[in-house]
Order: structure tokens, then sequence, then C-alpha cells
């Protein structure tokens, strides 16, 4: 039993220092950037804004009856470059065709599925009118690039407890095209601790004449800084060329975030029932599991997630 405490806690500490390793490379790796980009400027001390760059990697897995299971290596890199400006940040991440829970693909046609963006995001703010963010970048599938063009606005209003976020966001792809969300998402907190949402999306997609509506009722629990648990049911209704609005699916369940270890290991764990058009809308179980490790300042920590609008 000595001996195996040891192993563990050698183990922990190994962990630990290779975790270290990487995020310093990872801060050294942006720097690096930043500096190229800013021609060298050496003048912009690196003490604090260095150390807001992270990745977070995050495989999952999506299992539901009567449906082959599915599989997922999502990834996001933000790399702040303060010596450039410090409103401009490059960022690596996936890109979802959908606004629907089964936009994860097949582990057999993962290759095809896996869509990046990597992209130049420059912030500009104004509380008191609207927020804004302008991107440019590439969209990879594979060896093929698609470049776009970006921008996001967003506004919100607070109203005692409660808080009104209108979102739009809007991408042109050079052989995609238009990709446009647009989002009105209403917030209530009920005490300190807990928080109705009403959330309601609308996504437009030219590459297949695709619109999709989405209208979640979700209540959030705060459990603490490493935990949070929320419950909803979704309504999801898709559009295209061959069909008018439809209901393709009803959902209700809830998803648990628990950051484990530290402030950079984390486990989410969704369970819930579909109700699918294809199936004549009977109940089948499908569950969502993801484990996640977070290099730098990128905490998925339970006050951020509540606090927010999403």
């Amino acid at each position: 039993m000595h001996a195996d405490s040891n192993i563990s806690k050698e183990t922990s500490i190994n962990y630990e220092r290779y975790h270290r390793d990487i995020t310093g490379f990872l801060h050294q790796y942006s720097e690096a950037i930043d500096q190229f980009l800013s021609d060298n400027n050496s003048s912009y001390p690196y003490r604090d804004d260095s150390r807001k760059t992270s990745l977070d990697l995050s495989p999952f897995v999506v299992l539901e009856d009567h449906r082959s299971a599915e599989y997922r290596f999502k990834v996001r890199i933000a790399l702040k470059l303060p010596r450039t400006s410090k409103k401009l940040r490059l960022s690596f991440e996936d890109f979802s065709n959908s606004d629907s829970v089964d936009d994860s693909g097949n582990v057999a046609d993962l290759p095809v599925q896996s869509n990046y963006l990597l992209g130049l995001e420059y912030f500009s703010y104004d509380k008191k009118l609207i927020n804004m963010n302008i991107t440019a970048g590439l969209k990879i599938n594979n060896a093929v690039l698609d470049p776009y063009v970006g921008m996001t606005l967003r506004k919100q209003l607070y109203i005692m407890r409660g808080h009104l976020t209108l979102l739009n966001r809007l991408k042109y792809f050079l052989n995609y095209r238009v990709d446009n969300r647009f989002e009105i998402n209403f917030g209530y907190f009920i005490n300190e601790t807990a928080k109705f949402q009403f959330l309601n999306g609308y996504r437009y997609r030219d590459d297949a004449y695709t619109s999709e509506l989405t209208h979640t009722l979700r209540v959030h629990q705060f459990i603490s800084e490493r935990k949070n648990i929320y419950v909803d049911a979704s309504l999801y209704k898709l559009k295209n060329r061959t069909h008018a609005f439809h209901i393709a699916y009803y959902k209700v369940g809830f998803h648990y975030h628990n950051t484990f270890y530290k402030t950079w290991l984390y486990y989410e764990a969704a369970p819930s029932l579909m109700f699918r058009a294809e199936n004549q809308y009977k109940p089948t179980a499908r569950i969502f599991l993801s484990l996640g490790i977070i290099f730098g300042e990128y905490h998925r920590r339970s006050f951020n997630r509540f606090y927010s609008n999403y």
C-alpha cells in the first residue's frame, strides 16, 4: 500500500510537470507569433497578457439507442497577441455545421467531418452601444482552404434580475458562402445560485439553403467554482430544399460539468431523452460524455458559465 501510494503521488507530479511544460511552450509560441506580427516590438512587457493564451482539448463520445456511436476530438486554441494589439486574438477551433445536437460525425467519417476555423479576431467593446468583433481567416477541411470574413454583434440589456442578449454572428466564405446565426436569449436570476433561461436561435446556411430554429428552456444551477449543472428542454426545427420547417426532434435532459483536478482537468456528462421525427417521436436514450484538459488560462469555471447568457 505504501508503494502504491508513492507511485500515485509520483504520477500526479509527472502529470503536473507535463502540463506546466506544455503550457510554457504554448506561451512561448504565442509570444513568438506576436513578436513576428508586431515587427519585434520589444518594448512590450509580457508579464500578464502573455499568460492569457489557452488550449482546450476535449474528446467526446455520443451514444444513443438505435444509432451508431459518434466520436469527436474537439480542439480550441486562443492565442493572445497583446504586443500586436490588446484587442487581437488568433484562434483555431472546430467549425460546427449545424445547431443540431447531431453535429459530431461518425468515427468512420471523421476525416470528412473535420472542419476547423483558423482566424484573427479583433474585439471592439462599447457597453453603451453594441459589442462587436471582426474576424478573418480560413476554413480548413482536410487540404481544402476556404477564406472567410465575419462580424459578430452583441447587445445586452439588464432589467432588475433579468438580462436580454441579442446576438448576430455572420460569416461569409468564398466557397461555403453565407453562414448567419441570430439569437435572442433571456436570462432571469431566481437567486444567487439558480438562473432560468429562454434561448432562441435562427441559423441560415447558404451552402445547402438550410435554415434551423432552436428553442430551449433551461434552469441552470451554480454549485461551486468547479461544478455546475443545468436541466433543459429543447425543440429543433429544420428547413431545407425539399422540406418546409418541421420539428426534427425534441430533447429533454441535463448537463453536468465538473473540473475535478486543479483548474485544468474536467469532464462533462449529458444524458437525455430524444423524441425524433424519424422514430414517430418515440423516446430514445442518449448520453454525451467528454473528458477535457486545458492549458493556459481558459478556465471553464462555473461562474463564467453561470453568468453568461448562452
